[in-house]
């Protein structure tokens, strides 16, 4: 799986599927109470990997709050599938890794929530969406 910026110059190679759905699954249920205000962007680019370009702002503030609380969350608190909480990831978790916001990484090892900011931050300068590629 692959969010692309819609001009094809920023790409971010997420890897499997499974990866952005825990993810997901992990702020919808660790992190989604401790926002503020409304996360329902958040949620549609989290859930389906695509941002409007008249979202990417919004997405993109909400995203760097999610990395904050996520840095607050043991990495033992991730939940693989938001449908089946109880069911562990088919992969090991390393050692090192004490929060949710470090077990996350793009198929080339880089921090997927730092990655995913990145491509946000690239999309609002460059008016541009996001789409799944």
């Amino acid at each position: 799986m692959r969010l692309v910026a819609s001009d094809y110059k920023k790409t971010v190679d997420v890897g499997t599927a499974p990866v952005w759905n825990s993810l997901y699954s992990t702020i919808k249920l660790r992190v989604l109470d401790k926002l503020d205000e409304d996360a329902t962007i958040l949620l549609m680019f989290l859930q389906t990997g695509e941002c409007k370009k008249e979202n990417v702002a919004k997405t993109l503030e909400k995203m760097k709050i999610i990395r904050n609380i996520l840095k607050e969350v043991d990495v033992n608190q991730y939940v693989y599938d938001y449908k089946h909480p109880e069911k562990k990831a088919p992969w090991k978790i390393n050692n090192s890794i004490s929060s949710c916001a470090e077990l996350y990484t793009t198929s080339d090892g880089k921090s997927l929530i730092d990655e995913t900011i990145s491509l946000l931050e690239y999309s609002r300068d460059n008016n541009v969406e996001i789409i799944v590629d």
